[in-house]
């Protein structure tokens, strides 16, 4: 069965600029499951005009990175990760990956977007090589969705402070998580791992969340999972490697 995934453009040595498409690819890296093809494309262009989505071999498009990976784990194509986790693991760790997606990267997505000086330096690693007319229109209607759809959401109506409480709280909580174990549920990865791991491979990669970057980069054992993780599953991330090493 070969899977065409439509995610944002990046560079093969680099992370994704979009935690949702890092979280899929890293988890078909995970299971070692390699039958799909990479297609850049824009969010507009997709089903629910956000990435990640893939074409099937049937032409039918499946888009968001949650109901991609539950039809390719309930038809058999890639085993589920969590398989070997009790029960009341595998709802933990689901719990994980659920706050990641709806509550930690919307945060991390505030200040990327909300903050002047951070939306110009991640306006110059986004569109840098685009003609000056043209991009200060792309990056204005770019930052302005952002910022409607975060303040529906709810993220953008928390102060700065109250937005770093939240994303402290977490790292900690996983750093807690991390104190004896390799990962954040045993000794081998999970879904909730590949998570965190995909947050933080994108937080490293992309430009705009300082404060992010500073919690990471702050803590020995958290380069140290990150390094880790890198190694095993994407060794061509060459960037974030020199980060953490």
């Amino acid at each position: 069965m070969s899977l065409k995934l439509h995610v944002v453009s990046k560079l093969p040595s680099e992370a994704s600029g979009s935690y949702y498409c890092e979280k899929l690819v890293t988890t078909l890296r995970a299971v070692s499951y390699t039958d799909y093809a990479i297609v850049h494309d824009m969010p507009y262009n997709g089903p629910k005009s956000k990435v990640p989505w893939v074409t099937l071999p049937s032409g039918e498009l499946l888009p968001d990175s949650y109901f991609i990976l539950r039809h390719l784990i309930s038809t058999g194509v890639i085993p589920n990760i969590d398989e070997s986790l009790p029960p009341a693991a595998r709802a933990d760790a689901r719990a994980w990956v659920a706050q990641v997606d709806e509550l930690i990267y919307p945060t991390t997505l505030c200040e990327r977007f909300l903050n002047d000086a951070n939306n110009a330096e991640l306006n110059a690693q986004l569109f840098s090589s685009i003609p000056w007319p043209l991009r200060s229109g792309i990056a204005w209607w770019v930052r302005r969705n952002a910022r409607v759809n975060l303040w529906g959401h709810g993220v953008a109506r928390h102060s700065d402070a109250e937005r770093e409480m939240i994303l402290s709280e977490f790292v900690g909580n996983a750093l807690l998580k991390l104190e004896k174990e390799s990962c954040l549920f045993g000794e081998q990865p999970c879904s909730a791992d590949v998570a965190l791991y995909a947050w933080c491979a994108n937080c490293l990669q992309t430009k705009g969340n300082p404060f992010v970057r500073k919690l990471i980069l702050g803590s020995d054992r958290l380069k140290e999972y990150v390094k880790a993780l890198t190694e095993r599953w994407f060794p061509e991330y060459e960037e974030i490697l020199q980060l953490v090493g």
